[in-house]
C-alpha cells in the first residue's frame, strides 16, 4: 500500500540536511546527499520507499540501521550533482511537504 496525503504528518522533521553526510555511492563532488530525520522506524521506511520508487533521479535511499542519540531515524538520499539537482530537491520537498 502506498502513502496517502498526511500519512507522514508529524513524523518527519522540518529540517532537511544537504551534504551533511558523505556519499556511499561515489565521490562527494558528483553526489548530493539529503537527509531527513524521522521519529519512528516504520515512517522512516515508508519515506525511504516513497522516495526511492517515486523519483528516477534518486540513485539510492536508505534508513539508518538504528536510532540516533536523540531517538530519531535518518533517511539518506543520494542524487547526481548535475544541473537538474536543485529542481529535484524542490520537487522532493514539495511532495513530502516539509
Amino acid at each position: 500500500m502506498g502513502l496517502r496525503k498526511h500519512d507522514l504528518k508529524n513524523t518527519v522533521y522540518h529540517i532537511v540536511g544537504i551534504d551533511e553526510y558523505d556519499s556511499k555511492m561515489g565521490n562527494n563532488e558528483n553526489i548530493v546527499t539529503l537527509n531527513f530525520e524521522v521519529n519512528e522506524k516504520q515512517p522512516a521506511d515508508d519515506l525511504c520507499n516513497f522516495l526511492e520508487k517515486g523519483y528516477e533521479s534518486i540513485l539510492d535511499s536508505d534508513v539508518s540501521p538504528g536510532e540516533t542519540s536523540s531517538g530519531k531515524y535518518v533517511v539518506f538520499v543520494e542524487l547526481n550533482r548535475d544541473s537538474s539537482v536543485y529542481d529535484t530537491i524542490i520537487d522532493i520537498l514539495e511532495d513530502v511537504k516539509l
